[in-house]
C-alpha cells in the first residue's frame, strides 16, 4: 500500500547524466507514515478441498474425460491411430487459442497479397521451392524453375481462401507411425511409402533415392505439359526413365477434372506422353502389331502364289 499523502510519487526519472531521481514533498504532521505490504492470505485445507470438490462437479457437470484432455489413456493404447486421437484430444483445450492465432496469421497474409499486387512490378519472377499437382495451370519455365507473374496476375484477396493447413501442431512421430502402419498393412506400396516420408519432410531411412527423383520430374513434366491449360508445353521422355513411376504419377493427374478442363491440345499431348512411356515399357498401342507377329506375315507369300519347293 502506498499512501497518497507521503508525498513521494511512485514513478521516478533518469536524467541525462543517467541517474534516476524521484521528488518528494515529505509530509510533517504525520513523520511515521511509510508504505507497507499487504500479505496474502491463507488458504486452510477445508479452503483447498472446497476448491477441488468444485473442480470435480465442474468436470462431472460438462462431461470432460479429463485423464484424455491431458494427454493420459484410460488403459493401455499401442496401436498408431490410438495414440493420434489421444494426442488430438490433448489439443481440445488449445483450439479456442489456435483458433485465434490461425484467424490472425490468415489475415496478415491476406493484407501481405494485397500489398503485394500493388508493389509488385509486372516482371517480377519467383523461384518454385516446393513442386506439387496444385500448380498445375501456371506458365512454369522448365528450363529456369521460374514463373513469371507478368502471365500469372497476383489474384486478390477477395477471389482466394487463404488458410493455415492446421490449427494445431502437427506430431513428426505420429506421422511416421500412421505412414509405416500403412506401409504393413499395405495401404501404401514401398515407393509411395518413400515418397509421402519426403514429402511430409520426416527424417525416416527410407532410401530408393533413384525412383523418388523420377518422381520429382514426373510432376515437374505434368506441370510443363500442362502449361496454362490452353497451350501444351515441351517435355523429353529418356530410355533412362522409370517408365512405371512415370505411368502412376501420370495416371493420377489425368484423372483430375483440371485435366479435363484444358485444352484439346494439351490433353492429346498427354496422352502422346503417356504412350511414349508405354512403348519404353515395351507396351505397343492399341490395334498395333507386335515384331513377331510382323515378322510372320513378312514369311507369308503372297495370296495365289504356291510357295517355293
Amino acid at each position: 500500500m502506498w499512501p497518497a499523502s507521503l508525498g513521494t510519487p511512485p514513478d521516478a526519472h533518469r536524467g541525462r547524466d543517467g541517474i534516476k531521481r524521484v521528488t518528494f514533498e515529505p509530509d510533517y504532521t504525520t513523520p511515521e507514515l511509510k508504505p507497507f505490504n499487504i500479505m496474502p492470505a491463507k488458504m486452510s485445507k477445508s479452503n483447498i478441498d472446497s476448491a477441488m470438490v468444485a473442480g470435480g462437479l465442474m468436470d462431472k457437470l460438462a462431461n470432460q474425460p479429463t485423464e484424455m484432455l491431458k494427454g493420459g489413456a484410460p488403459g493401455r493404447v499401442d496401436s498408431a491411430s490410438g495414440l493420434g486421437f489421444l494426442y488430438e484430444t490433448s489439443g481440445i483445450p488449445l483450439s479456442p487459442t489456435a483458433k485465434n492465432v490461425a484467424e490472425a496469421v490468415s489475415g496478415i497474409y491476406r493484407s501481405m497479397l494485397g500489398i503485394c499486387r500493388d508493389i509488385w512490378p509486372a516482371e517480377k519472377v519467383v523461384s518454385v521451392s516446393s513442386l506439387d499437382d496444385s500448380l498445375a495451370g501456371i506458365a512454369f519455365d522448365m528450363e529456369t524453375g521460374e514463373i513469371t507473374l507478368a502471365k500469372n496476375a497476383i489474384p486478390s484477396p477477395d477471389e482466394v481462401n487463404i488458410n493455415v493447413a492446421s490449427e494445431v501442431p502437427i506430431s513428426k512421430e505420429q506421422q511416421k507411425l500412421e505412414l509405416k502402419e500403412a506401409l504393413e498393412k499395405g495401404v501404401l506400396t514401398l515407393n509411395e511409402y518413400s515418397f509421402k516420408v519426403r514429402e511430409l519432410g520426416l527424417t525416416s531411412p527410407v532410401g530408393n533415392e533413384t525412383a523418388w527423383q523420377n518422381y520429382r520430374r514426373a510432376k515437374l513434366e505434368n506441370l510443363a505439359l500442362f502449361g496454362d491449360g490452353e497451350k501444351p508445353g515441351k517435355v523429353i521422355v529418356s530410355e533412362r526413365d522409370m517408365h512405371i513411376i512415370h505411368k502412376e504419377v501420370l495416371d493420377a493427374f489425368m484423372a483430375r477434372p483440371e485435366f479435363y478442363a484444358a485444352s484439346d491440345a494439351v490433353r492429346g499431348k498427354f496422352v502422346e506422353h503417356y504412350e511414349e512411356h508405354n512403348t519404353g515399357l515395351g507396351i505397343l498401342p492399341e490395334g498395333m502389331e507386335t515384331m513377331e507377329g510382323a515378322a510372320e506375315l513378312e514369311m507369308q507369300p503372297p495370296q495365289g502364289e504356291m510357295p517355293q519347293q
